[in-house]
């Protein structure tokens, strides 16, 4: 509501990185795993695309933050208790994000091609909010299910 109430006509105030990363961490803490899709999408295409070195590497450190956001959002929001199912999607969200993060950069480098540049390296940050994120998951005795039935 806050965030069409500033797009509106009369409003007159353009979102920003910070209200971006808000949107996308309320929307991974509520578990809205569509609209965080939806949201994080259109992030990543405000923010991508760009050839000026500058302008990338800042558009890289908004999308760590809105990632790490995301990562917060899902895994390490302190009193929610999630079902086993609901603690299984939002693992499965985070790990592809960071798998996504890791993929773009393995195929940067094998092709010297900037379609991703929005997509930053997991950095230390990164990695260690979402093993802290998985350790709580494990910690509260969730398991992680696999499609053939064996977990």
């Amino acid at each position: 509501r806050v965030f069409r109430s500033m797009t509106s006509s009369g409003a007159n105030v353009e979102p920003n990185e910070v209200t971006y990363t808000a949107l996308c961490h309320m929307l991974a803490r509520s578990g809205d795993l569509d609209m965080l899709t939806k949201w994080s999408n259109i992030v990543e295409q405000k923010y991508s695309g760009t050839s000026n070195i500058l302008t990338s590497a800042r558009n890289k450190k908004i999308m760590e933050s809105v990632y790490n956001a995301i990562f917060t959002g899902l895994l390490l929001e302190e009193g929610y208790e999630y079902t086993p199912k609901e603690t299984d999607a939002r693992v499965r969200y985070a790990l592809a994000i960071f798998t996504r993060m890791i993929q773009a950069h393995d195929h940067h480098n094998r092709t010297n091609n900037n379609n991703n540049v929005s997509i930053p390296r997991p950095s230390i940050a990164s990695t260690t909010i979402l093993f802290q994120g998985l350790a709580r998951c494990c910690e509260h005795n969730f398991y992680f299910h696999t499609n053939d039935g064996d977990g």
